[in-house]
């Protein structure tokens, strides 16, 4: 496993110095999971006339991120039950917690909250793309 770790580090270095990646393009392919690394130094291009590729490679990390984040939940809400709704009556709080595939927990804090505040919750609320919890994600 030590052999796997050198290997990717390797590759992390190698990706990195081929597109001349500033230290803003390397952070954001590090704060990536494993597997979303190797699938965006996979597919990665930028077309040859740009001299800097680090905005460009950033957007697409965000991008990919976005994208395995939306693939993520789609194949967790089919292998998981329905978010909780039980005594939810608030269209606007129903909508949100079947959006973001709310457990009990999470659903009855935000019940708990002042409708104001809700409000805001549901107005700002932005997991992160690679969050595998999305309840624990809305308190912390």
């Amino acid at each position: 496993q030590a052999a796997g770790a050198f290997d990717e580090e390797w590759a992390l270095a190698e990706f990195c110095e081929r597109w001349s990646l500033n230290q803003d393009g390397i952070a954001k392919l590090r704060s990536l999971p494993p597997s979303l690394q190797q699938r965006v130094m996979a597919e990665f291009h930028a077309p040859p006339h740009l001299s800097d590729f680090n905005g460009k490679f950033i957007m697409f990390c965000v991008r990919m991120a976005k994208e395995n984040w939306f693939e993520v939940r789609a194949t967790r809400s089919a292998q998981t039950s329905e978010p909780y709704t039980d005594g939810v009556d608030d269209p606007a709080l129903l909508e949100f917690i079947q959006t973001w595939c709310l457990n009990e927990h999470a659903v009855l804090k935000m019940q708990s909250l002042p409708l104001e505040l809700q409000q805001r919750v549901m107005a700002e609320f932005s997991p992160p793309p690679h969050a595998a919890n999305v309840s624990d994600k809305l308190f912390h």
